[in-house]
């Protein structure tokens, strides 16, 4: 599977946040700081074996293109991130 996900915020008083609903970006000091939208490219590529009916195995590489909102707020930098999944189920 390939996916490409471009993303945005619609307008100057967006902000990004966790999971935890705390806000990451930007600080409440500075709400207005930035006019910039784009936050970036995100593109995975994911792939799954099942080897037998109990045995499973998954990998995962996605890559993060950090846009001109989170660069023009803090460090906003690219990231990379891999992954390998074994399931067994019983």
């Amino acid at each position: 599977m390939a996916e490409v996900f471009f993303m945005s915020r619609n307008s100057n008083q967006d902000g990004t946040y966790s999971p935890g609903m705390i806000e990451n970006r930007p600080k409440p000091n500075a709400i207005f700081i930035s006019d910039k939208k784009t936050l970036g490219q995100f593109y995975v590529l994911e792939t799954n074996y099942q080897q037998t009916k109990n045995l499973s195995f998954s990998f995962d590489a996605s890559y993060f293109n950090a846009g001109n909102y989170p660069k023009a707020t803090g460090n906003g930098k690219d990231v990379t991130y891999l992954s390998f999944k074994s399931t067994f189920k019983f």
